[in-house]
């Protein structure tokens, strides 16, 4: 589970953005938290990309989900274990 905590500046670090493939090239890959500090910071392209659940720290509703976010994102690393990393999820849908 990697938490990232989104900031004023991190969208430029390349250090939060190599913690993030790195996190990812795990086996099973790591789940994708993103906790936004404040409305208006940029989040990164990985995190959209790797479909990490956003947050928003100054939000109370979110806050109180930050739990519930943190084994959802869990889940999902474990789910992906059993799935190839360039397939389509087979939801059903």
């Amino acid at each position: 589970m990697t938490v990232v905590l989104i900031g004023d500046n991190t969208t430029d670090s390349a250090w939060v953005e190599r913690e993030i493939q790195w996190s990812l090239s795990k086996v099973p890959p790591n789940g994708l938290l993103g906790i936004r500090l404040s409305p208006d910071v940029e989040i990164s392209e990985s995190l959209r990309v790797h479909g990490a659940e956003i947050l928003d720290w100054f939000n109370p509703e979110d806050v109180h989900e930050f739990q519930d976010a943190i084994e959802r994102a869990a889940a999902s690393a474990r789910r992906s274990r059993y799935m190839p990393a360039n397939s389509a999820s087979t939801c059903g849908r």
